[in-house]
């Protein structure tokens, strides 16, 4: 009884592996840069210059779009289908956020970005989990930056606009923290605000004397304490 339960078992495991070596990888295209505010980075085929949003097929195989869809509708009532297209691997897709509604040469959605920020997410065939989700909503955006994945994983403001291509592997540089009081030495405790422009910026901290920096020191929005 023991050997046999034990040959089962072995069975068994045999056939869980069999079969994950032949299932397929899942298709994983994503949403790897964008610009809802954009005035000369890239004109259409009419000479506007619409939103865009630029796909990467992340996959080790052509992924056919068909099925796929883009939405800035939260709800899911919403959303603009791709048509039968091929994206190699590796490849990178822009589709027009125009409000335009057009397949052709140029792909383009039947709706904007906010450049006030808003829901955006690209959905697989099915009714499955978007591969790419910003929500509640992508921060406010600013004129001609584009927002995405660095080739380091980091995301934010890109350092240069690079739709249809590999992006860059630098985030653009925040602008500077704006202190209440000057810099100085104190006799006696302060209360210290830190603001920044930058629409989402995270504002960080530290009070050892370490420089901060990405995982370095606590981060606030808006800083009020004693230093």
């Amino acid at each position: 009884m023991f050997h046999h339960s034990l040959k089962k078992r072995r069975l068994l495991g045999l056939l869980s592996l069999l079969l994950a070596l032949a299932a397929p990888a899942r298709a994983q295209v994503v949403i790897s840069e964008f610009m809802a505010v954009n005035t000369d980075t890239l004109l259409d085929e009419d000479g506007d210059s619409s939103d865009w949003i630029e796909l990467h097929n992340e996959s080790a195989g052509a992924v056919n779009l068909l099925g796929w869809s883009l939405t800035d509708d939260a709800s899911g009532s919403s959303e603009w289908g791709f048509p039968a297209l091929s994206l190699p691997a590796g490849a990178y897709l822009v589709v027009f956020a125009s409000n335009k509604d057009r397949i052709g040469a140029e792909l383009h959605t039947d709706f904007k970005l906010s450049g006030n920020g808003e829901y955006l997410a690209l959905s697989p065939p099915g009714g499955a989990p978007p591969t790419t989700e910003f929500s509640p909503s992508f921060p406010e955006q600013r004129e001609d930056l584009s927002y995405g994945e660095t080739t380091l994983g980091l995301i934010g403001f890109l350092d240069e606009p690079t739709p249809g291509a590999e992006n860059t592997s630098g985030l653009r540089p925040a602008r500077d923290v704006d202190f209440d009081i000057p810099r100085g030495f104190f006799d006696s405790p302060v209360t210290v605000t830190l603001t920044c422009e930058e629409s989402g910026a995270e504002i960080r901290y530290t009070t050892d004397g370490s420089e901060p920096g990405v995982g370095v020191g606590q981060i606030v929005e808006q800083l009020r304490g004693e230093q």
